[in-house]
């Protein structure tokens, strides 16, 4: 089943609306694999800055570590970006997330089952981050879409 969600959590609750019972999604189930696809940061144009605590934070970066902010070039047409990378997080069914959805658990108690487990996308976008692959704050929009702060443009 290919269903669009924020989150690996969230297609759990996403079956519960298609029909499926609680029971069934938990036997059903032994692993939701949750894929996006970011920008990659221009290779000739890219310039290594610290990061802004905000971006950092919603990563789960803790230290003041450098990214990679793109100014935009010929090469990548003033954009800043020069391709993608896809990015992936495995969420497994571990016993402890098997109860918390056959005990008709909401989304918190989803989280608190799953634990760092939920955090698949968010780690393999700071580690992208990390390596100056992918922009701070194009990580910072996949992760939180609501973000304030718009993506590196030129």
């Amino acid at each position: 089943m290919r269903r669009t969600a924020p989150g690996s959590l969230t297609t759990i609750l996403d079956l519960y609306g298609a029909g499926g019972s609680r029971s069934l999604v938990a036997d059903s189930i032994s692993g939701i694999l949750d894929q996006r696809l970011a920008r990659k940061a221009c290779s000739d144009c890219a310039v290594r800055e610290p990061m802004r605590e905000e971006e950092a934070a919603a990563l789960g970066i803790t230290s003041r570590r450098k990214g990679v902010h793109a100014k935009g070039c010929a090469a990548c047409r003033k954009t800043g970006f020069r391709g993608s990378v896809a990015v992936a997080g495995l969420l497994t069914i571990t016993p402890a997330v098997r109860r918390a959805i056959e005990s008709e658990g909401g989304l918190a108690e989803l989280k608190a089952a799953a634990g760092e487990e939920a955090q698949g996308v968010r780690r393999a976008l700071a580690a992208l981050v990390l390596d100056g692959v992918v922009s701070p704050a194009e990580a910072r929009r996949i992760v939180d879409p609501k973000s304030p702060y718009p993506p590196d443009t030129a």
